[in-house]
């Protein structure tokens, strides 16, 4: 009870009180209610579970309103303005949930995947205890014992297109060879007959302009092997001058865990058939060759992919196959970051490509898309605990090392790997005075679609590589501009 007050000072007493109490409007009774954290703030339970209060949790950051000045805000003392506020309130809501209920649990998880969570430091200083928990059936159990079969009839499976159907005992697959694109076929287990199905392309190359992949293996680090194809030059048409080694231009794939396969590939022939030869590198790391021989990229993506790339040009030029001084690697994507680091991080090759390579592993890490959420975690570090493995293997942190000429492609419209990273090491080798080229396409994205935007960029690579190398291509190409040439 209060005594008599007049109007002001009542009015006084009430603004104290409410700006002393945390209001929430009545939910009905029901035996467990699930309430977000302002939601629960003030009330009282018969038990309460507060879950998820790890570190990055809680507390709260401050989050100014955008439509009110940040120093108004401060000034009426709303608390989150201010970190300082925000703290206040989130200790506040913490001491009110100790006694909100008879019995309180506040947790947190202590493991993400691989990544190690620390508790909160408002409830870091409590009591660690265990909790005797009932046994109750999962919600799988729970789904799978309320189940009920139905039988469909797959017999005879529907057809693959309008002119094929499957029967029992044939085998439908897309298949491929170094001479021939993927089809569909159909095969005939017993007879062995190949029907094909579909092609991916209908192709008039003569099999004398093919250069067939030949399987390589060659030491790397650690004491390890890696794999590659390689591809000869290949053109009946012409021919080098007597004892003159090949260029090389080495490809890095994707992925990075996925893999290059020794299938015809036009963009690998566009290359050989005018006096290149192609190391496609199956990297420690790439599918296809076991699991144990995957897993070795593990924590070590922009080095192992990086050192068995290096380590493949040079193979091939101790085994006579290739000119050491016209070596060249490209890449696109994953790809495109393997070529960026071994150009920064090492002095093995004279050129190189670069198509929307990623040149900064933390701006990926915190902003990929949604299914590879963490993907770097397992091939880098869990971020950002390990935030300076990031850095120091993100070759845009170390631009000045950067010392031969490089071309870049750039989809204007990418957002997994924005034309900002590229610009940067633009920037970088033209202030250093070495050639560098930079082709951005509007409209294109995280790999280019347009054909004519593919047919250009393989063009102006190759004229990119005939200045840097000192040979005119037989192509008849629109020039690049190519700055401090």
């Amino acid at each position: 009870m209060a005594p008599k007050l007049g109007a002001g000072q009542a009015l006084a007493h009430l603004r104290r009180l409410c700006a002393e109490t945390l209001f929430q409007p009545e939910t009905p009774d029901a035996p467990i209610q699930v309430l977000g954290i302002f939601e629960s703030a003030g009330l009282e339970f018969d038990a309460l579970w507060v879950s998820g209060l790890t570190d990055e949790a809680w507390p709260l950051a401050a989050q100014p309103s955008p439509f009110i000045p940040p120093a108004l805000q401060r000034k009426a003392g709303i608390p989150e303005a201010s970190a300082e506020g925000a703290l206040a309130l989130d200790k506040r809501i913490t001491d009110d949930w100790m006694s909100a209920a008879g019995e309180v649990v506040l947790s947190h998880a202590r493991r993400e995947r691989d990544r190690e969570l620390a508790p909160s430091p408002l409830i870091a200083s409590l009591p660690v205890g265990s909790i005797d928990l009932p046994e109750y059936a999962s919600h799988r159990d729970l789904l799978y014992a309320a189940r009920t079969l139905e039988e469909i009839p797959d017999g005879n499976a529907p057809p693959i297109f309008a002119s094929a159907r499957v029967g029992a005992g044939q085998v439908v697959l897309i298949a491929a060879s170094p001479w021939q694109a993927s089809v569909v076929a159909l095969v005939d287990p017993d007879t062995g007959k190949v029907t094909v199905l579909r092609e991916s392309a209908s192709l008039a190359i003569a099999d004398e302009y093919i250069s067939p992949p030949e399987a390589i293996e060659f030491p790397t680090g650690g004491g390890q092997l890696a794999h590659a194809f390689w591809y000869a030059p290949r053109n009946p048409n012409f021919r080098a001058p007597h004892g003159e080694l090949p260029p090389l231009v080495v490809i890095g794939h994707g992925g990075p865990t996925g893999a290059t396969t020794p299938s015809l590939n036009l963009a690998t022939q566009f290359w050989t058939s005018r006096g290149f030869a192609v190391l496609d590198v199956n990297y420690r790391g790439s599918t296809g060759y076991g699991r144990t021989y995957r897993e070795l990229l593990r924590g070590l993506w922009g080095v192992a992919d990086v050192e068995d790339c290096v380590d493949g040009a040079m193979y091939l030029v101790a085994q006579g196959r290739a000119d050491e001084k016209r070596l060249a690697i490209r890449g696109g994507s994953a790809g495109g970051f393997t070529a960026l680091a071994a150009l920064t991080f090492y002095d093995a090759f004279k050129a190189g490509a670069s198509y929307y390579g990623i040149g900064d592993l933390e701006a990926l890490a915190r902003d990929t898309h949604k299914f590879e959420s963490r993907y770097t975690d397992s091939l880098v570090g869990p971020y950002p605990e390990r935030k300076d493995l990031y850095e120091a293997r993100s070759p845009i942190h170390s631009v000045d090392q950067l010392s031969c000429p490089v071309i870049f492609f750039q989809g204007l419209a990418d957002k997994v790997v924005p034309p900002n990273q590229a610009e940067t090491m633009v920037d970088a080798l033209r202030a250093k005075g070495l050639p560098v080229a930079y082709l951005a396409f509007e409209g294109e994205q995280h790999g280019f679609r347009r054909a004519e935007t593919i047919i250009r960029a393989r063009e102006a690579e190759l004229y990119f590589y005939g200045k840097v190398f000192g040979f005119a291509p037989a192509d008849k190409i629109d020039p690049v501009p190519i700055e401090n040439l």
